[in-house]
């Protein structure tokens, strides 16, 4: 639970691996640092690197990944082009390939949410 609310937290805030280990421990540290994109990677580079990373954890892990990405494949900002969500939907499908055995039920949902997001692409 704890990785799942702070899974953004490296990525998006100036908190760091090392705040989130002396707050929280090093097990949420180590699935909060995998679930983070590596920014210095190219982005087909670093997601592949982050689903390598997730692999590494416990399976609790992976399911807040495919819980993200599930929430996420919302309706797409209105700025985004055609490319762009074709592109965001093609690394939900990575996503549920390469995490999708950890849940059934989260797989599911997901690839049906992928399914969905085919009206923006």
């Amino acid at each position: 639970m704890q990785c799942a609310l702070l899974h953004d937290s490296i990525e998006d805030t100036p908190t760091t691996r090392a705040e989130v280990a002396a707050a929280f421990g090093e097990p949420v540290a180590a699935g909060v640092q995998a679930l983070t994109k590596d920014a210095a990677l190219a982005k087909p580079d670093a997601m592949v690197d982050s689903l390598r990373r997730i692999r590494a954890q416990p399976p609790e892990i992976w399911l807040v990944k495919l819980g993200d990405r599930i929430t996420n494949l919302a309706p797409p900002p209105g700025s985004w082009t055609r490319e762009k969500c074709a592109r965001y939907q093609a690394a939900a499908i990575a996503i549920a390939d390469a995490l999708g055995t950890a849940s059934a039920t989260l797989d599911a949902r997901l690839r049906a949410r992928i399914a969905a997001y085919a009206a923006y692409t």
